[in-house]
């Protein structure tokens, strides 16, 4: 796991093994993205995975209509559902309600039991079971001292790097680089320059790449910021696969390691990651699973 070496940086995640990699498309991939990110919350902020009163907010038909039941994209918290206006509420529970009510009509009329449907269920109970079962081994498997090790070895193996203010301007051709760098020769401004003419993703930002060291750039990038004096910039355009680039340095720093408390959740995150590869790899070899031709 290797975590930023300043704020600016993005973590890295270290990939787990050629055998939850493989694992993972058939296992567990719904949670290598937006769920790593959900379940990570949970250990980042415990208080995010406790239980909560669950309310009940309406009756129906005489039985309680509790705030769990509420149909909405995301879980509504007490605290948040006791903000809302009188006509906010009564909008979710009229829709609630009238989703609630036709399940009940389905049920009634067995519908539940058609294969079509039955299958469905299962497919969604699975969905259930298998995010309530990855939660709890996040919970029993990633304590604060193992969040505080991953740290602690964060601090050991950190290295400082020399980092760079950079900025630069990306275009397709040598000779609209070169024109850049007349421009800039002429006292034209690089910011606005960036803004106007290059064709990378910074150029809203004036071209700016914020901190960055050499090994985190395409060689001939890396290289050439390393010769770029602080408030200067390339007198030649440099080549990469991207295009061509003309480059300034703002800026020449040490990095330093994060601390903690900004560190906190980029280590869960990639515990997280790498505990789902363990448990893919635990459930398929303590298993048996036979393809069948199909």
């Amino acid at each position: 796991m290797t975590i930023p070496k300043t704020p600016s940086t993005m973590i890295t995640i270290m990939i787990p093994s050629p055998a939850a990699r493989r694992a993972f498309p058939v296992a567990l991939r719904r949670f290598t993205l937006v769920g790593i990110m959900a379940l990570s919350a949970l250990v980042a902020h415990p208080s995010l995975g406790q239980e909560q009163e669950d309310l009940v907010i309406a009756r129906i038909n005489g039985e309680p209509f509790h705030l769990s039941q509420v149909d909405t994209d995301q879980p509504i918290p007490p605290e948040i559902w006791q903000t809302l206006d009188p006509a906010q509420k009564e909008n979710i529970i009229n829709v609630s309600a009238a989703n609630y009510l036709a399940a009940q009509a389905a049920l009634n009329e067995g519908l539940d039991q058609t294969p079509a449907i039955a299958a469905q269920i299962e497919a969604s109970r699975i969905v259930i079971l298998r995010q309530a079962w990855i939660e709890n081994q996040i919970n029993t498997r990633i304590s604060a001292d193992t969040i505080q090790q991953s740290y602690d070895s964060y601090l050991q193996d950190f290295e400082t790097e020399t980092q760079y203010r950079v900025r630069h301007v990306l275009t397709e051709t040598e000779e609209e680089a070169q024109e850049i760098i007349s421009k800039l020769d002429a006292g034209e401004d690089f910011v606005t320059l960036a803004q106007e003419y290059s064709i990378g993703p910074s150029s809203s930002r004036g071209g700016d790449l914020g901190f960055i060291a050499p090994s985190e750039l395409v060689e001939s990038v890396g290289t050439a910021i390393t010769l770029i004096a602080p408030g200067t910039y390339t007198k030649s355009p440099v080549q990469s696969q991207f295009g061509w680039h003309v480059l300034t340095v703002l800026e020449i720093r040490e990095s330093s390691p994060l601390p903690f408390e900004q560190a906190r959740e980029q280590i869960v995150s990639a515990l997280v990651q790498d505990l789902l590869g363990q448990l893919t790899d635990e459930l398929l070899s303590s298993n048996t699973i036979d393809q069948v031709e199909s």
